[in-house]
C-alpha cells in the first residue's frame, strides 16, 4: 500500500478474522502463540515452524514466498489444514517455476532454502542477488505489473 505521502507502507494481515464461514475459508490461517505475534500459515519460515527465532533470513522467506506467488498467481504450497501448509514449509521442495520465470529459480531456490542459513541474509542481500539476474522476467500473470528498475 502507499501512505498519502507516497511512502510505501507495508501491512500484514495475518490477523485478519473473518465475519462469515465463506470468509474464514478465503482467509489464510493464523495461528498465535507461535512467537512475536501471530504465524500466516501459508507465510511461514521453518524456523518459525519448528519455534525458532525470528531473523532477517526469516523475512527473507516470507518475500520469497511473496515474490513466488507474484510471479505464478498463487501460493508456493497449498493445503486444507495449517498442519499441511506447516509441514509443506518443513519438507516440501522449492515449487519449480513456469518457463518463461526460469531466470529466477537460482533466487527464489536461495530466498526459500529450509535452513536459514543458507537463505541470503537480508533484504540488500536479496538486492545483490537480483541485480545479478542474466535474464528479464518475462510475462507476468494478469494485473502484475513486474519488477521496476530500482535505479
Amino acid at each position: 500500500l502507499v501512505a498519502a505521502d507516497g511512502a510505501p507502507v507495508l501491512l500484514d494481515f495475518g490477523i485478519a478474522t473473518a465475519l462469515t464461514p465463506d470468509a474464514a475459508r478465503a482467509l489464510r490461517l493464523t495461528l498465535t502463540g507461535a512467537g512475536p505475534g501471530p504465524l500466516t500459515a501459508a507465510y511461514a519460515s521453518p524456523e518459525q515452524v519448528r519455534g525458532g527465532p525470528v531473523t532477517t533470513a526469516t523475512d527473507v522467506y516470507g518475500l520469497g514466498l511473496v515474490l513466488h506467488e507474484w510471479l505464478c498467481g498463487q501460493p508456493a504450497h497449498a493445503g486444507e489444514t495449517t498442519t499441511e501448509l506447516l509441514c509443506q514449509h518443513l519438507l516440501a521442495p522449492v515449487p519449480p517455476l513456469p518457463a518463461r520465470h526460469a531466470g529466477w529459480q537460482p533466487l527464489l531456490d536461495a530466498m526459500l532454502a529450509k535452513d536459514a542459513g543458507r537463505r541470503p541474509a537480508d533484504g540488500a542481500a536479496v538486492l545483490r542477488q537480483l541485480k545479478q539476474l542474466p535474464c528479464g522476467p518475462g510475462p507476468f500473470p494478469a494485473g502484475a505489473q513486474g519488477p521496476r528498475n530500482p535505479s
